[in-house]
This record gives structure tokens, C-alpha cells and sequence, in this order.
């Protein structure tokens, strides 16, 4: 633990006032008692933003300014031997404090393919990400700005990575990230406050830590303002990046799956540009720019006749009709699930969802009995769209240009051993709700194709 008290600077003064213009403008979009999460280490960074968020609340709480909740979560990676140590400080701090606190274990893949600290964050991330909470404070400053640049830079980053962290992204929230580590240590200082000190931070093993330790102060030796100078750059490569993403919707990116023509029709640079973001909107992440550019060159250049396959991070990229599809790697069939009209049916990495209402959909009195089930096509199964007109299931999906590889894992809804409803194509004849009868409406949302 460390604590100690000192004058505050004028440096420091600016902290306050940092984290309150941050907060306010986010609170103002939410409507009611918005509920703020910090995400509390224990660390320096973190102790002195709940500080900082605890007086503003307090502050708050006057009727001066907008009132919110304010709580802390603690995560828990398991990894360090001080890690219960870590949890038990960080409950103390909040008790002592009045701030309601949560802790999450998680657990940490240590034989990750992209190393211990990398595994640490996703697990940290995802608890934080189901936090039960309008916004989300993260601790980041400038350094670690800095350090994210040279980090992805260094890794192969282009225009994206290069804009590092953003201030705000989503519910999540960086109000330290133009103020240096100095002052928020400083700060500490001068409020007497204690905090935790993780161990794995001095260890030149991993990469950040070495960057921190080794690189930087060399740098700043040399440089004295490098980084300030690598913290400002990371916006001027943020305002590039907004411009490409404003691009790419432009020529077409936000189109799903992305039509070849319009790919075709501009220059490889935007088509680059589309491609990439139209990956990263799927929430894959590109090898190379080299595997980009051959990505392209396969999806334009192979003749109609040949299947495009390209895989990347557990999916394929597809091509078919003239179109680029983005499909999960994986295409066993799925198991059957039993239906019994609750609104959403998970079916593999999307789900299947029933909209109840009037005119449209399979008639609600046709649900109240039979046992209706969703499984996979095996073959020879037909579907009477018309009445006493069944028709092969095989045809019907060709009609309907749903691509080859969708058609084993798509979620056939049966009744009795009966098809009464395919994806893409429709519901029997038979099973359809009259003009002013209920019915529910089914609808297979997939994130990936």
C-alpha cells in the first residue's frame, strides 16, 4: 500500500474539473438516475478516478448538478498470489467510502495463443462488458495512450490501430486519457490515498512493460515531449480513421453481404478500405494488409465457376450470386430444439425470434398443440407453400439464392414431423394465420451468414 501528502499543483487542479466535463456530457443522453461503474483494480489509476467520480457524486447529490449512481467493479483475474489480497482492499476502500462494490472472478486462458496479458484483458472486458451499468470508467491516461500507439504500431497497426484508445466508445468511458500518470500519482499523494501495487507490473516479460520501462524513457530522454507528442498523434490517426469509415459507408461497406460490383467499380485503395471495414464490422480482426489485398484479388479476380474459401479467425469468407459473405468456419449441422413459442431460440452464434402479432405469421392456435421442434435439413424434406403443393426443399432453397453452405445449418421449424417453416423461404400453407387472426412471426438472425 502507499500513501502520502503533499501540496497539489496546478496540474492536478485540472483533474476534477477532466473527469466532470467527461461525465456530464455523457449523462446528459440518459434519461432518469443514470448508473455510472468504475472499473476498480485497486491500482493508482483507478483508486484516483473513484475519488474523483466519489467527490463529483457527492457533489451531485447537493441538486447542483445531475445526480447518478455510482458503484465499483472489481475483476478478478486469479493470476497474481495477491489477487484475494487485491479484491479484500478494494472492498475496504468502497466500504469505507459508502460505494457499493462488486467483485468477478473470471478465468484466464494462460496457454492463449496471443500470451497472458492479452487473455487477461478479454476475460477483463467481458466482465466488464455485462456490468450492469449506463457508462463505464476506465482508468487509462496519457501514457498509457502512448504506449498503446507504439504497441500497435510496432505490431503492424494501420490508420485504426493507430488511433488506440478513444475517449468514448460505447458505454465505456476514458476521462484521464489527456492527463499523464505523474499527475494522477501526485494526486494520490496529496489525498493520502491508498492503493494496490500489482507485481507483474515491474516484469520486462511482457511487452507493454517492456515498452513502458525500456522504450519510453529512452525516448523521452532523447525527445522530451514524446509522449505528449505520441498521445496527440493518436487523434490526428483517430480523424483519419473517422474519415475512412465515413468513406467506406459511402461506397457501400454497410451493405450485408457486400455486393462484388460495387467492389469492382472503385479503385483497389476504397476497395481495401470497404473490404476492411466491412471485416471489422463483423468483429474480425484482418491478418495483413497482404492478406487483404489477396482476399480481393480471389473474391474479383477467380471466374464464376470456382468457389472462393478464405479463412480468417475461425470464418470463411464466401462468395456467391455475385455477393461476399462472411460465414463461420464450422458447418456441422445443429442438434433439434424443442419450441414451445418463447420468443427467442438460440441456434448456434445467432438465434431465432418470434414476433407476435396480427394477420402475419403462423397462427397462434395452431402453436397450442403438436410438438413443433427446429432441426437441420437431412434431405427429401418438402414444404406445401401452396395448398396440396409440396415441393422438394432442395429446389425451394435455390430458388430462394440461399447460398450452398447455409442450407445444412439453417433451422427448419416442424410440427408433428411436418414442415411447416423454412428461413428465406416461407411458411405452409396450411399454418398461415387468417387476415385478423394472431400469429407469430419468426425471424433467424444471423450475425454471421
Amino acid at each position: 500500500m502507499a500513501s502520502s501528502r503533499n501540496k497539489r499543483s496546478t496540474e492536478e487542479n485540472l483533474l476534477p474539473s477532466t473527469v466532470a466535463n467527461v461525465l456530464e456530457a455523457a449523462l446528459e443522453a440518459v434519461e432518469g438516475l443514470p448508473r455510472v461503474c468504475v472499473a476498480y483494480s485497486g491500482g493508482v489509476d483507478s483508486t484516483v478516478l473513484l475519488h474523483l467520480l466519489l467527490a463529483w457524486r457527492n457533489w451531485a447529490n447537493t441538486g447542483k448538478v445531475r445526480p447518478f449512481e455510482l458503484w465499483a467493479l472489481h475483476v478478478n483475474h486469479g493470476i497474481s498470489p495477491h489477487a484475494d489480497e487485491w479484491e479484500s482492499h478494494c472492498r475496504s476502500q468502497c466500504a469505507a467510502w459508502a460505494v457499493p462494490f462488486e467483485a468477478v472472478r473470471v478465468a484466464v486462458l494462460t496457454d492463449a495463443g496471443d500470451g497472458l496479458e492479452a487473455a487477461a484483458r478479454v476475460a477483463r472486458y467481458d466482465a466488464l462488458t455485462h456490468a450492469q451499468a449506463d457508462f463505464i470508467i476506465l482508468g487509462h491516461h496519457r501514457d498509457d495512450q502512448a504506449e498503446t500507439l507504439l504497441l500497435n504500431l510496432l505490431r503492424g497497426a494501420g490508420v485504426v490501430g493507430a488511433s488506440a484508445m478513444m475517449p468514448t466508445k460505447g458505454r465505456f468511458l476514458r476521462p484521464l486519457l489527456e492527463v499523464s500518470r505523474s499527475s494522477i500519482e501526485a494526486y494520490a499523494r496529496t489525498e493520502s490515498l491508498d492503493w494496490v501495487s500489482d507485481e507483474s507490473n515491474a516484469n520486462l516479460c511482457f511487452t507493454r512493460n517492456y515498452l513502458r520501462h525500456q522504450v519510453v524513457p529512452l525516448l523521452s530522454d532523447r525527445f522530451p515531449g514524446a509522449v505528449n507528442n505520441l498521445a496527440r498523434a493518436t487523434q490526428a490517426f483517430a480523424d483519419a480513421s473517422t474519415l475512412l469509415h465515413e468513406l467506406a459507408l459511402e461506397d457501400g461497406a454497410g451493405e450485408t453481404p457486400l455486393p462484388l460490383s460495387r467492389l469492382a467499380s472503385l479503385s483497389q485503395t476504397r476497395a481495401l478500405n470497404v473490404l476492411a471495414f466491412h471485416l471489422r464490422e463483423q468483429g474480425l480482426r484482418i491478418a495483413s494488409r497482404r492478406w487483404l489485398e489477396e482476399a480481393l484479388r480471389q473474391a474479383l479476380g477467380a471466374g464464376p465457376d470456382r468457389q472462393l474459401a478464405v479463412e480468417i479467425g475461425g470464418f470463411v469468407l464466401r462468395r456467391h450470386q455475385g455477393k461476399l459473405y462472411v460465414c463461420l468456419t464450422e458447418t456441422t449441422p445443429l442438434p433439434p430444439k424443442t419450441w414451445v413459442a418463447e420468443a427467442m431460440v438460440p441456434w448456434g452464434a445467432a438465434s431465432i425470434n418470434a414476433v407476435r402479432g396480427k394477420g402475419v405469421g403462423i397462427g397462434v392456435a395452431h402453436v397450442a398443440d403438436g410438438c413443433w421442434e427446429f432441426r437441420c435439413r437431412v434431405g427429401g424434406e418438402r414444404l406445401a407453400l401452396h395448398k396440396d403443393m409440396h415441393r422438394c426443399l432442395k429446389d425451394l432453397l435455390r430458388e430462394a439464392a440461399i447460398p450452398p453452405w447455409q442450407r445444412q445449418r439453417l433451422p427448419l421449424l416442424f410440427r408433428d414431423g411436418e414442415l411447416v417453416w423454412v428461413p428465406g423461404v416461407g411458411i405452409a400453407e396450411k399454418y398461415r394465420c387468417g387476415p385478423q387472426e394472431d400469429g407469430i412471426s419468426l425471424e433467424f438472425g444471423r450475425s454471421t451468414c
